[in-house]
């Protein structure tokens, strides 16, 4: 994997904007200074992420990003806003798994419109439930889709202001 300081010398950054652009290389051939140099660097894939190749590697540019800005590689990124083009400095944090599916937007087959809370048709009720690192910890039933929906953001408040074991 490259090095953050490497990065520096090939790319120039505007954190602000989440942009990448090639600096011109001295010791590469001229084809490839007059193809790129001074260009944006990294292109959308299918998936909605900015990607591309550095010396043969391919990079997601939100990693690059941060790898730049903080000078070291994270594991995992987290798009607070969702948008996976969106790769301002500010719009980027390390996370783990819990908190990158927390983060994700909403499954399309979801009919309630709130992460963790659905139609359980056995009982006609609202369910609630809570996935953390592990199996998923059922909530209750409620007559209400409100009540379900207080039911998890409670869950989820004690559960974010736990204090960790050890």
């Amino acid at each position: 994997m490259i090095s953050p300081d490497k990065l520096h010398e090939i790319l120039d950054f505007d954190f602000a904007t989440g942009k990448m652009v090639w600096k011109a290389r001295p010791h590469a051939r001229a084809q490839w200074n007059g193809r790129y140099a001074g260009k944006e660097a990294f292109t959308s894939n299918s998936c909605g992420y900015k990607q591309g190749a550095i010396f043969g590697r391919l990079y997601l540019a939100h990693k690059v990003i941060y790898a730049a800005a903080h000078g070291q590689w994270p594991d995992l990124i987290d798009h607070i806003n969702q948008d996976r083009s969106d790769n301002r400095i500010t719009n980027l944090r390390a996370a783990d798994k819990s908190i990158n599916s927390f983060n994700s937007k909403i499954r399309a087959d979801n009919k309630s419109g709130v992460r963790g809370v659905n139609w359980f048709k056995p009982r006609r009720l609202w369910r609630a439930y809570l996935t953390n690192k592990g199996p998923q910890i059922h909530l209750g039933y409620f007559p209400t889709i409100e009540e379900a929906v207080a039911a998890r953001a409670a869950a989820f408040q004690a559960l974010a202001t736990k204090e960790p074991k050890g």
